[in-house]
């Protein structure tokens, strides 16, 4: 059915109506005109452009030409129809790392922004942050800035990093007041909140209370009753945050750091108010090294190198140990002691990185492989010597050990990173000029970022 319209001819106005319309002087001579409703086209005449006209009759005999093409009075003019909503582009992850080189003139500690973290990734040291000395990197996952310590000036920078990249540099905060003469080792800041973080100072045996945000010191908390006469008073490397508590653990060695002495000593700190509980020492353990966390909320406490550095060298030492906080408690668990040597056959092993709920990594010293100085051994000796072999054991049980012996031996290598979801452990050469980062979220080692230098932390800020 053909549908019929009106047209209304009004000083030069094109209307469409629902009805018969009647116009007034359409023709300019006074007299009425009525625009037909039904709508003939006529063949449109050859014309030189785009649109295509239509002759329109008119009951007194007139005719006028509409043109079909596109209208191009504002007034006529359909809207365009809305373009389709665009999803906004996924942002780039912005990750820093801490890196380092030895030269003659000493060290040289470089900061660099990177996009991905993959083994076809080059870092290139001319655009990155230098720092003359030892520099830290400390800071919070996703937080959008770092926290550079530099051991020349004992001051803490904030430096802001934007989505691209680039580096602002902020506040600073100094150190000195508070006695402090080495930066920790970046595992030893514990972040709790934007304005609140914990430096586990061992060189003064205490800890600061520092505002990551305003750059201020905001007290700190004594730990001068771990001090032993003749020994040196030590703090775990990684501390960890369960619920409102602060956990860490401290342990005693030998003056010259060649042996350990038995006993490893619970600490926690309320991190609402600052109080410190202190647990008296459980000596079937020693030197603490790594807290972790696991799943269930149970602290597994490891001991460190410096344990199997005594083993090997003076006899001050032993095997390896750990222990653990169940949840609730605030204190070892007198019914649990584990030992990773005695699973693989009484080798010297340290437990470095706990992969997953039912998985521990650690390094099993090849003895074959290892040829240290009988009576002691030197930090060169042991952290240089490709002597360590990767290994699985089920955890916390620390039974059935896999021992990775198709892979090539590496150097003492302990520091790790959670970064995406993925597990990295770093695996620098026996000079120490290269290191590679270890995906180890698997079941085995995938090589991934390789860099210049040795690794002091990566930080996802972005």
């Amino acid at each position: 059915m053909k549908r019929s319209f009106s047209l209304v001819l009004a000083s030069g106005l094109l209307v469409a109506c629902s009805d018969s319309t009647r116009v007034i002087d359409a023709n300019g001579d006074g007299a009425e005109t009525t625009v037909d409703q039904s709508i003939t086209p006529a063949n449109p005449p050859a014309m030189d452009r785009p649109a295509t006209p239509s002759q329109l009759s008119m009951t007194n005999g007139s005719s006028m030409t509409v043109n079909e093409g596109p209208m191009t009075d504002p007034d006529l003019a359909m809207p365009d129809p809305p373009a389709p909503a665009q999803e906004p582009p996924a942002a780039k992850p912005v990750y820093v790392l801490g890196s380092g080189v030895s030269g003659p003139d000493g060290e040289t500690t470089y900061f660099t922004a990177l996009s991905a973290i993959g083994s076809d990734v080059t870092v290139d040291y001319q655009s990155s942050l230098e720092n003359a000395g030892v520099g830290r990197l400390y800071g919070a996952e996703g937080a959008g800035f770092f926290a550079l310590g530099s051991e020349e000036s004992m001051q803490i920078t904030r430096y802001e990093v934007s989505d691209a990249g680039a580096f602002a540099k902020g506040s600073s905060v100094s150190l000195q007041g508070a006695g402090v003469t080495a930066m920790v080792e970046p595992p030893g800041v514990a972040f709790v909140s934007p304005t609140k973080a914990y430096f586990l100072d061992g060189s003064q045996l205490q800890v600061l209370v520092w505002n990551p945000s305003d750059m201020t010191l905001r007290g700190n908390i004594s730990l001068a009753e771990l001090v032993k006469q003749g020994n040196l008073t030590i703090l775990s490397t990684r501390p960890v945050v369960r619920g409102n508590q602060l956990v860490f653990a401290a342990g005693w060695q030998d003056e010259d750091a060649s042996g350990v002495q038995p006993g490893m000593a619970l600490i926690t700190i309320d991190t609402q108010t600052d109080a410190l509980t202190i647990q008296p020492a459980d000596d079937r353990c020693r030197d603490p090294g790594e807290l972790t966390l696991a799943a269930d909320g149970t602290i597994y406490a490891f001991s460190n190198y410096t344990n199997a550095m005594g083993k090997l060298g003076t006899g001050n030492g032993g095997d390896d140990c750990v222990l653990r906080v169940l949840p609730g408690a605030n204190q070892f668990d007198p019914d649990y002691v584990g030992s990773i040597s005695s699973a693989v056959g009484g080798s010297v092993a340290v437990g470095v990185v706990q992969r997953d709920a039912q998985t521990l990594w650690a390094l099993v010293l090849d003895e074959e492989l290892a040829n240290f100085t009988p009576g002691g051994i030197t930090f060169d000796e042991f952290f240089g010597t490709a002597a360590w072999r990767w290994a699985k054991l089920d955890f916390p049980s620390l039974t059935n050990p896999s021992i990775d012996m198709d892979r090539a031996p590496t150097t003492y290598n302990s520091a790790y990173f959670r970064v995406d979801g993925k597990l990295y452990i770093s695996e620098a050469t026996a000079d120490f000029a290269n290191t590679t980062l270890l995906d180890v979220s698997g079941d085995q080692p995938v090589p991934s970022l390789t860099f210049p230098g040795y690794l002091t932390n990566l930080l996802r800020v972005h």
